[in-house]
């Protein structure tokens, strides 16, 4: 707390120091305790206050340990307190009239003085921690909206006024209370329960007088004081004039005076019990409680008129309406009764039977009862399903079965034509489908009872699922009462327990039964089954499981059609029935079809509650359909006994002790092994001394590495003591784990990662086959791209990566991350990142060294890159959007012009230039888009390609593909998987899924064979063993190999810790080879290649014949002098700038130079020399080259050339000297030979045909040489 300024009232206490606008005062130097206190003069004036634990000084650190008296008196301004646990003291007006709303005390304050807490006019929730001994004195009163306090169970005494004046509504006092003093409740309006416990002795004067919301008052017959003073002040429920029942338990001796008077006005008191233990009615205690209105009621449970002379007691409302109940025999008594007497009706009361609580449903009528218990012994559903029946009079059994049967609707039976009971049923599922059959015949129930005339052993319940049992030769119906064996005639007395079993025609006793099920009535919603089970290994094994059926009965009632998903099943609790469990699992077979049986299985040989539920949709009388689960009112309590338990744990990859060592962020599999090896629950628990450096991952037994650092692992086998402790180190990261090209020469490999977990990394290949796992982070403090990383680009010398999300929230590294990030492409150093570019990241493509337009869900941002970092612009592109549900993707740029795809809908064509948008095209399932060698941009969609001219933008022909299907996985947004090479004019695709795509290989060689159609697969994903079962990710092409490179894995789950690279020969479809990546969820996204060449500018110096001798103009397409051995040669694009003047450049210049797009012309004014420079940019990377035309040197051009063995060309001629008899073969830059030339004589010039260009010569003699054809 910053140091307040205070208003200026009289200091309450010494202060020693002050820290951070807290004052302290010492208790013990020895010790070095303070407590706050109040500031020098005024109050403290900052509204939010935290109470350390401790706290530093000149030096010296001090223990706090309470807040002193009046140390916030009146501190209005506080609103917020926070009181560090240690805190063991408030003291008297120590909080007194503050700001504050709410307030925690903690569990170490173990006291508190008088007023503590009182006056805080704004304080509405009070939470109790501590175990105090007492509410004191004062303590809370005249808050006047508190609405909310927890009275701990510790406390024995609330002080006088301790809660007086509050807004409590209802208070719940704690077992351990025995005293409420004085006026402790006192005026408190709002108070409308009181739960008043047992084992509370005295109640003050005043305690609750003018809780006028106060409804009924129960008192506990431990009450044996009542607050002392004269008879007109004892008065503890004084002016409560809404109590409308008044309940004194058997104990109670004494009414106190005016316990409940009224002074004026009218009370509503309409329920008075006073017990037979009562000899005292103070003065004046029901005064003016008046009028008492029609069926009020005096229950009085003395046998002998208690003597009360209270002129104030009586009234003619009372005598008049209020019915005088008391015990069977003393009502002459009462009439006699000079007071009691007055009342006009007086009546006994009818002592009912008391059924015991252990039954849960009592049917019938009557004043006496027998207990009814049924067995059928078919493992059906639940069984001894018993209830208590009433009866009046002499009964036999039959009576109490037949009242059973017409009374409890689930109950069902078939008698013979003869009146005897020949079958039993019970509805066990509750659904009111009760029915007896004989062959299909259905028959009428009455009373829940079907008569049969004939042949009755065919006769079949209402369900397979129901208990239904008939009388056979072997088994038959017998009743047993109190355990005896009887008939159906016997009598029955009032408390007898009635058995009717399905047992052995031989059968003597009462079966022994495993457990009673006291049944809940029909009409009570509901589901039910065994109180306890106990799983034993030795006898409930099945398979490798550990499970048995338990019985369950339910009350469906009229809710049949209204159950929903599972209908029936059951949670699994930890035992404090509130946490959710996986222990065990639990399954319901046939639940639809009315089956009662729960499958429960161990997981852990530990100790849970189940508790079954019926899941039911509908409307609930709120107006909307709502699922709502109806529990059962009692849980299951669910063990298991090991009989063959582990006896040791360890590791099989590691010795006990050995440590465990891990690569950073990485992840190693353990298997645990068990003693004996045949063990019974042989599973383990793994445990870490600090999982911020690991964790595991039980599904596949994996430990996870976070960071780097060193920690103690204990493998345990749950619900035992047995465990053993390894160390576990992870490493740390090491920057110089990187490959000595530089980046250049290998392959990236993205990874979206490991969802929720971990946010997005890349690996990187070698040209040898080495992996370098997470090169980015290794390069930048373990640092990562955002979540699901899905694309990225090499662009400008820079690293580009997209991210469906900023970050992973799963992953526990210090947060970097971004829905783009950007680093140098060698180095991989981080140069920046940004979070929100307007939607989940998609893709990117560069459009100038200096900006790159990013594709997200939503539209196209810019984002710009300069000597300051990077930054996007404050809105998308206008009008490039997706559509509703739609999302952006792929996009490339040819020429001037960047080709979006709106996936599903159409491509969008954005000028580069001006940043706008110039046409939509619509394209009813496009999926991505890819650059032929030839310029042309292909539109993919699933079946079909079509081309777009980047110049002219005119659309070619709709090409259906033979083979493969082309896509991006738009549900779950990935690259398109077309790709195209840059060294020949050919177009690679696979077969799309919803992983990506599956690794298959269909090669279209554009020049060779113009119909798609007729392709079929070169490469087809499962046809060799070396691959996983499933592709997975983006497949890419790399044209520096000719090798189409893909991911496969297993599958989903523990199977994608299996992850393959595959590289395939794209020209003849062979797999090359495969490298197995080390475990982990990698989950690949798409292989990027290098740029490691800059591009380069084939043109030479000019020399031209004299300025009599020249033609007018020279022209030269750069297209053939412009190389980028890594990228598109016609995405290059040159610019011209005169160079650099230097002192031997002629005033005037020798020749014009001019450039149009790539077409380069020569205008000679005269002879001389002149120099000009290119600048050519290829995928963000500039170069610039110098270069000289001369005029004049000579005449034709040829004469000059006269140095043996060499080769010359102008750009028309190529004249060669000293070489005959040698043979040239010609190359043009791509590597094919065109030509094939053989020089006769040692001084031969030739005219070349071919096409504009650059060529390589090789001669026969080893003699090469580049030349140049216009």
């Amino acid at each position: 707390m910053a140091v307040g300024l205070f208003a200026f009232v009289d200091a309450y206490g010494a202060v020693d120091f002050v820290v951070d606008g807290i004052s302290y005062t010492k208790l013990s130097s020895s010790e070095n305790t303070v407590e706050v206190s109040g500031p020098e003069s005024g109050y403290y004036t900052e509204a939010s206050v935290v109470i350390p634990a401790s706290v530093e000084y000149d030096g010296t650190e001090y223990t706090v340990t309470g807040i002193g008296d009046k140390a916030f008196f009146s501190s209005r301004s506080m609103t917020s307190l926070v009181i560090s646990e240690g805190i063991t003291s408030i003291g008297s007006y120590g909080l007194y009239n503050t700001g504050l709303t709410e307030l925690v005390i903690p569990a170490t304050v173990t006291s508190m003085g008088d007023h503590a807490i009182s006056g805080n006019s704004y304080l509405k929730s009070v939470t109790i921690k501590a175990e105090l001994n007492e509410i004191p004195d004062y303590c809370f009163d005249n808050c006047k909206v508190l609405s909310e306090i927890n009275i701990p169970e510790s406390v024995v005494r609330i002080g006088k006024y301790g809660l007086a004046q509050t807004g409590l509504r209802e208070v719940v006092l704690p077992a351990s209370l025995r005293e409420i003093d004085n006026n402790a409740f006192q005026i408190s309006p709002s108070l409308k329960n009181v739960v008043f416990n047992d084992g509370l002795e005295y109640i003050g004067e005043r305690a609750f007088e003018k809780c006028t919301a106060l409804e009924e008052v129960i008192i506990p017959g431990t009450v044996s004081r009542w607050g002392g003073g004269t008879q007109s002040t004892q008065s503890p429920f004084g002016y409560c004039s809404a109590i409308k029942r008044l309940v004194f338990k058997e104990g109670v001796t004494e009414i106190p005076a005016a316990c409940i008077w009224i002074m004026s006005g009218v009370g509503y008191l309409n329920e008075l019990v006073i017990p037979s233990t009562v000899t005292t009615i103070g003065w004046h205690a029901f005064m003016n409680n008046t009028p008492w209105r029609v069926g009020a009621k005096i229950s009085l449970y003395g046998t002998t008129p208690i003597d009360y002379d209270d002129d104030t007691f009586g009234s003619y409302s009372m005598f008049r309406n209020c019915t005088l109940e008391v015990p069977a025999g003393s009502a002459e008594a009462y009439r006699n009764h000079v007071l009691w007497g007055q009342f006009v009706n007086i009546v006994e009361r009818v002592e009912s039977v008391e059924v015991p609580d252990v039954f849960r449903n009592v049917i019938g009528e009557g004043k006496s009862y027998a207990g009814l218990t049924i067995h059928w012994d078919d493992e059906k559903a639940l069984d001894n399903l018993t209830e208590a029946v009433l009866f009046d009079g002499p009964a036999t059994v039959n009576d109490i079965v037949a009242s059973a049967l017409a009374n409890d609707t689930r109950f069902y039976a078939l008698k013979t034509a003869g009146g005897n009971f020949a079958a039993f049923g019970f509805d066990t599922n509750g659904d009111n489908s009760a029915a007896v059959s004989v062959d299909g015949t259905a028959l009428t129930l009455e009373s829940g009872v079907a008569t049969c005339s004939g042949v009755f052993e065919s006769a079949a319940g209402s369900s397979d699922y129901d208990h239904w049992k008939v009388n056979a030769a072997d088994n038959q119906w017998k009743v047993f009462v109190n355990g005896e064996l009887v008939d159906f005639d016997s009598s029955v007395s009032s408390g007898d327990n009635i058995s009717l079993e399905y047992v052995t025609v031989d059968a003597t006793e009462s079966a022994v039964k495993d457990y009673t099920f006291y049944l809940r009535p029909a009409d009570e919603l509901g589901i039910w089954t065994l109180d306890e089970v106990q799983l034993n290994t030795a006898t409930d094994k099945n398979g490798s499981s550990v499970q048995r059926f338990v019985p369950m009965i339910a009350n469906i009632c009229g809710e049949g059609a209204y159950l929903y998903g599972a209908g029936i099943s059951a949670e699994v609790r930890a035992t404090d029935n509130e946490t959710s469990s996986t222990d065990y699992s639990v399954y319901v077979p046939d639940a639809n079809k009315g089956a009662m049986q729960l499958r429960v299985t161990a997981n852990k040989p530990t100790e849970a509650l189940i508790v079954p539920y019926l899941n039911i949709r509908k409307d609930w009388g709120a107006g909307k359909t709502e699922v709502k689960r109806v529990y059962s009112d009692s849980p299951m309590k669910a063990s298991t006994f090991v009989a063959n338990p582990v006896t040791e744990i360890s590791l099989k990859e590691y010795s006990i002790g050995e440590t465990v060592v891990m690569e950073n962020m990485g992840c190693t599999l353990i298997t645990p092994q068990y003693e004996p090896a045949d063990a019974d629950f042989a599973n383990f628990e793994v445990a870490f001394a600090d999982e911020s450096i690991v964790t595991i991952y039980s599904s596949i037994k994996g430990l996870v590495a976070h960071r780097a650092g060193e920690t103690t692992m204990t493998l345990s086998v749950p619900g035992t003591d047995i465990k053993t402790e390894y160390t576990v180190r992870v490493k740390d990261i090491d920057p110089e784990n990187k490959p000595a090209d530089d980046f250049a020469d290998g392959i990236f490999w993205l990874n979206e990662e490991w969802f929720t977990h971990t946010s997005g990394s890349i690996n990187y290949i070698s040209e040898e086959g080495d992996v370098y796992y997470r090169v980015y982070g290794n390069q930048n403090n373990n640092m990562a791209f955002g979540a699901t990383s899905q694309f990225a680009t090499i662009y400008a010398g820079k690293l580009i990566v997209m991210s469906k999300q900023a970050w992973d929230n799963g992953d526990t590294r210090e947060k970097s991350g971004g829905r783009v990030v950007v680093a140098d492409a060698t180095t991989l150093k981080y140069i920046g990142s940004i979070d929100e570019i307007g939607g989940d990241g998609r893709a990117c493509v560069g459009v100038d060294p200096e900006k790159v337009y990013l594709s997200h869900t939503a539209g196209v941002r810019v984002m710009h890159m300069d000597a300051d970092g990077i930054y996007i612009d404050d809105a998308d592109i206008d009008g490039v959007s997706p559509g509703r549900n739609g999302q952006m993707g792929d996009m490339v740029k040819a020429g001037k012009y960047v080709f979006a795809v709106r996936v599903g809908n159409g491509l969008s064509i954005i000028d580069t230039e001006t940043d706008k948008l110039i046409m939509d095209i619509p394209v009813s399932g496009i999926q991505t888009v890819a650059q032929s060698l030839d310029g042309r941009v292909w539109i993919g969609c699933a079946k079909t390609l079509q081309p777009i001219d980047p110049e002219t933008l005119e659309l070619g022909d709709v090409l259906t593909i033979g083979a493969g299907t082309i896509g991006c996985s738009s549900g779950s947004w990935r690259p398109g998987n077309l790709r195209a090479s840059n060294k020949t004019n050919t177009l690679f695709w696979s077969t799309g899924n919803y992983n990506g795509s599956t690794g298959d290989l269909i090669r279209w060689d554009i020049d060779e064979n113009p119909d798609p159609s007729t392709l079929t697969s070169l490469y087809k994903h499962g046809s060799v063993s070396d691959t996983y079962s499933m592709g997975y990710g983006t497949p890419n092409y790399d044209s520096r190999t000719d090798t189409w490179m893909y991911c496969s894995t297993p599958g989903f789950g523990v199977n994608a810790l299996n992850n393959r690279l595959h590289f395939v020969d794209a020209t003849t479809g062979e797999l090359k080879h495969t490298i197995e990546l080390d475990k982990y969820f990698w989950f690949p996204s798409i292989a990027l290649m290098p740029d490691k060449h800059d591009p380069e500018i084939l043109f030479e110096d000019i020399e031209l014949p004299g300025i009599d001798y020249c033609d007018e103009e020279y022209t030269y397409d750069l297209t053939q002098y412009l190389d980028d051995k890594d990228n598109h040669n016609c995405n290059i694009s040159v610019s011209l700038s005169e160079a650099m003047p230097s002192e031997e450049t002629p005033s005037k210049p020798a020749a014009e130079i001019t450039l149009n797009g790539k077409m380069l012309k020569i205008k000679p004014l005269f002879n001389g020399s002149h120099d000009f420079t290119l600048m050519a940019e290829s995928n963000g990377k500039v170069v610039s080259q110098n270069f000289n035309v001369m005029i004049g040197k000579n005449t034709s051009g040829i004469g000059s050339i006269n140095t043996a063995g060499s080769v010359y060309s102008n750009g028309y001629f190529v004249a060669f000297r000293g070489l005959g008899g040698v043979t040239f073969d010609v190359y043009a830059l791509d590597g094919r030979k065109v030509d094939s030339i053989v020089i006769d004589d040692d001084a031969a010039v030739i005219y070349p045909a071919y096409q504009t260009g650059i060529y390589i010569l090789r001669g026969s003699n080893g003699k090469t040489a580049k030349i140049r054809i216009n």
